[in-house]
């Protein structure tokens, strides 16, 4: 008999959301209400059983608007567990990846209406139920879930007298999309993306999102178009010099050097020569991004290019901050919250495109299998 039992389990995700109003000192609150459930399956394997496991996401329900509220009701149904306390610790990682998806979903309707929002969606654990369901049965049952559409209404109060409403009906089909990322790449910048929105400090904000254009610089250099100014051939013959003339050279016996010290001067040399291109930093950035397709950024009305300047200011910034800044004054935070808008913008591109050249070259596989 087995020890498996099923149990349902609610838990309340909150969102909070920062917006550029907030900068002046106005006070703003952005509602994302769900038109409609976002209802799928998954299937758990757990002990020889297989289970299908239902997830809801839905608005709380509310007769008066102005009771609407920044949270929604995640309830996921027949999750397999020997206990409650099995139960929530099993379905902690899938949460975090709802919320990641949410607060991806979300983002990606404000770029593309141009907003500067910033929400992330989180689980406030304080709310969380945990139910009993009955004993864990095996099942054959095949259930293909299918997301439609969900409908976000932004509302903006401005100094308590001024009450702006927008509802828009998005196609959410990309919601799977954040919510099934697979490869290192995706997760490692969607968790990074994450962790920038919300009411996160500013310069936090900027790290997460510097750390997204370190990466891409470190592992998309691939489309950068730059080339390596010395060879390989041209690296083992000057290391090799340098390491022969300091194990012969006489005026170094005060100052003499172990095999591993001369190890690691030759370690420094041959990864110093092996980064130097025929292009700059900027201009190896601007190149990654364009290949990207990332020309450009639309906040608002205005439209910035993604050149080298652009990726200057951030390099710039980056080195500021990263390497101690004491301090920062109000132009320099007005600086800073400008370039984390745009980065928020641009990282969003960069997160999609990773993610569609994933699927790809799952499709490319999949052609060439059949």
């Amino acid at each position: 008999m087995s020890g498996l039992n099923l149990y349902v389990l609610r838990v309340k995700l909150k969102y909070v959301c920062q917006a550029s109003v907030d900068a002046y000192g106005v006070s703003c609150e952005k509602l994302y209400e769900l038109d409609s459930d976002i209802v799928w399956k998954e299937e758990r394997r757990r002990d020889g059983f297989v289970v299908k496991v239902s997830y809801t996401v839905a608005s709380p329900h509310c007769d008066k608007y102005e009771d609407i509220v920044n949270y929604y009701n995640l309830t996921i149904d027949a999750v397999p567990a020997k206990d409650d306390h099995d139960a929530f610790f099993s379905i902690l990682d899938r949460v975090q990846d709802i919320c990641k998806a949410l607060t991806m979903m979300i983002n990606s309707h404000n770029i593309v209406c141009r907003e500067e929002s910033q929400v992330r969606v989180y689980p406030d654990y304080s709310t969380l139920k945990i139910d009993f369901q009955r004993k864990c049965e095996p099942t054959a049952e095949e259930h293909n879930g299918h997301i439609e559409k969900i409908k976000l209404a932004d509302n903006c109060f401005i100094a308590e007298t001024v009450n702006i409403t927008s509802n828009t009906s998005i196609d959410v089909s990309g919601f799977p999309k954040f919510l099934n990322i697979k490869s290192h790449d995706a997760k490692y910048i969607c968790n990074q993306l994450y962790m920038a929105m919300g009411d996160e400090m500013l310069a936090s904000k900027f790290f997460h999102l510097a750390a997204i254009i370190e990466f891409v610089e470190a592992n998309y250099s691939n489309l950068s178009g730059a080339q390596e100014i010395f060879t390989k051939e041209q690296r083992k013959y000057t290391c090799q010099l340098v390491q022969s003339c300091l194990r012969r050279q006489k005026d170094f016996e005060k100052q003499k050097y172990t095999e591993t010290e001369l190890g690691a001067i030759v370690n420094i040399l041959e990864s110093g020569m092996s980064k130097k291109t025929d292009l700059g930093r900027n201009k190896k950035l601007k190149n990654i991004l364009a290949q990207m397709g990332l020309k450009d950024i639309k906040i608002g009305f205005a439209t910035y290019n993604i050149d080298e300047n652009f990726c200057k200011s951030v390099t710039d910034c980056r080195n500021r901050y990263f390497h101690g800044a004491d301090s920062i004054d109000k132009a320099d935070r007005q600086k800073l919250n400008e370039i984390v808008v745009k980065l928020i913008w641009l990282c969003s591109g960069i997160l999609n495109y990773v993610i569609q050249s994933e699927q790809n070259f799952n499709n490319t596989e999949v052609t060439e299998h059949d």
